[in-house]
């Protein structure tokens, strides 16, 4: 919906994300109000006693799976210690396995899972979360709720992730912002190199093998997410944002 058309009857717009905001802001002059999107907590919180993967959801291309799929493969072949979970939620595991040049088969430690009824399904089994989307994501809700278990999410620069995980370059959040290449889109069918896929590599070496990091951003997630996406702040950021509308707004600039 980038036609300004499309808002002529409507006097208020709220998205998910400051991001998509930003987006529409820029591209038709829409003035809109972020408000990130309402999350269950009974249907994400999980136990933390059989967290042992390395965990990725939906493996898609737009999802970053010519990413993950370096990744996992240098992973296999350097670091058998750390097991890796491909959770099959919208897009079927067979699809790493599509891949011409790499053999998963060879790496025991990499599995699929099934699709599972809720998130806390796969999170119960989840020691870092991995978001390598190559598409701009609008919000990012597997990532805020990685967060809400205390769980680190490495996420791409992309879209809204870095703004949901509350990190960037420099600054560790309840996660951390790694670089995807810019040629990757999800239209992309190439594998990117060992060395662009490097930063993402070291870091989930280091939340493995460094458990001082791992607890600190887990305690940095923890308390972004009781922040920013708690039943209580959600319901109060939306019941505020509708009781302080008029009758009439104007949510596209006249200019």
């Amino acid at each position: 919906m980038e036609d300004p058309a499309s808002f002529r009857d409507v006097d208020y717009a709220f998205t998910c994300s400051q991001y998509l905001t930003d987006v529409y802001r820029e591209k038709i002059g829409l003035f809109s109000t972020p408000l990130e999107p309402p999350i269950d907590w009974s249907t994400v919180v999980a136990p933390e006693d059989s967290r042992a993967f390395v965990t990725f959801v939906n493996p898609s291309r737009h999802k970053g799976l010519m990413l993950f799929a370096r990744l996992a493969d240098m992973l296999g072949s350097r670091r058998p210690d750390i097991p890796v979970l491909v959770v099959q939620s919208g897009q079927s595991g067979g699809a790493l396995n599509a891949i011409p040049g790499i053999d998963f088969s060879k790496f025991p430690q990499i599995m699929a899972a099934p699709p599972v009824p809720t998130p806390a399904d796969y999170f119960a089994l989840t020691r870092v979360l991995l978001v390598p989307s190559v598409w701009p994501e609008p919000f990012g809700r597997v990532a805020a709720e990685a967060m809400i278990n205390g769980i680190p999410a490495l996420v791409s620069n992309r879209g809204a992730l870095p703004h949901v995980v509350g990190g960037d370059f420099t600054d560790d959040g309840g996660g951390r912002v790694l670089p995807i290449p810019e040629w990757m889109t999800y239209q992309s069918t190439e594998l990117p190199t060992e060395r662009e896929v490097d930063p993402w590599y070291q870091a989930v070496c280091a939340l493995w093998d460094d458990g001082a990091l791992y607890a600190s951003m887990a305690a940095r997630a923890r308390e972004i997410a009781h922040t920013r996406y708690s039943e209580q702040v959600s319901r109060r950021l939306h019941l505020e944002y509708f009781a302080s509308l008029t009758e009439r707004g104007h949510p596209i600039d006249p200019a």
